[in-house]
Formats: structure tokens, C-alpha cells, sequence
């Protein structure tokens, strides 16, 4: 069960990613991803679901194959590939989030992003999908 302490609230994290466990040949120093959480169109993604019972400073480690990425990102797919600079999807990927802030955003950030996802037809990952 989700709880609702971060809905709505804008997340921050440092994105450290690599081709192995513990590595950062991705990123070589950790990368910003700032959203709103539970802003997405179709509900919360299972990435949202996982950082939900995080608290400041703690880390959610991950392992995703190519055919992962889109189902477990949902809407933060496209973000999450241009922060890491990402022009080829790697056979395997290995990313460090930690939470870093959780705030209050102000009524404008929220519009702008809802307005973002929506001028990118869902997710912007460019497969068609609606999330």
C-alpha cells in the first residue's frame, strides 16, 4: 500500500548510473532529477511506488534490462534517459537514487510539469503509449 506523505510533493534525486554494480561509467559525478510525485497521468509508476517509504538520504538501488525501463519509469522514462545522457540504451543498467529533498511545490510547478507530460503525449518515450 502506497502512503500519501510524498504526493504531490516535489522529489529530488541524485542519479549515479553505470554498466555494473557500484559503478558510475554513466555518470562520472551524480545527476538531478527533480519531479513531481504522483503527478503522472496513469497513476504511479513502480518507480514512485519504490522511492514512496524512502526518507531523506536513503538510497533505492536498481538492476534493469533494456525491456524494464519503460514499465518501471512510466512518465520518468525520457527525463531519466536525458539526465544521464543516455543516446544508447546499455543491455543492462545499474542506478543509485537518493533522495536528496522532498517539498511543497508551488501551484505553478505543478501545472508546468502536468503541462510538460501532456504536450509529450504521456511519458515522451516516443513508443506511442499514453502513461
Amino acid at each position: 500500500m502506497v502512503s500519501s506523505e510524498k504526493m504531490m510533493k516535489k522529489i529530488s534525486l541524485n542519479l549515479i548510473a553505470g554498466s555494473a554494480p557500484e559503478s558510475s561509467s554513466f555518470t562520472p559525478s551524480p545527476v538531478v532529477l527533480e519531479f513531481i510525485f504522483g503527478a503522472g497521468s496513469a497513476g504511479l509508476t513502480p518507480f514512485e511506488i519504490a522511492l514512496d517509504g524512502m526518507q531523506v538520504g536513503e538510497r533505492l538501488s536498481l538492476k534493469l534490462a533494456t525491456h524494464e525501463w519503460i514499465s518501471y519509469f512510466g512518465h520518468h522514462y525520457a527525463p531519466i534517459r536525458e539526465k544521464l545522457g543516455l543516446l544508447i540504451i546499455p543491455d543492462t543498467l545499474f542506478l543509485e537514487a537518493e533522495l536528496t529533498a522532498q517539498s511543497e511545490p508551488s501551484a505553478r510547478e505543478v501545472v508546468q510539469y502536468m503541462a510538460k507530460a501532456m504536450s509529450q503525449g504521456g511519458c515522451g518515450c516516443g513508443d506511442g503509449c499514453t502513461c
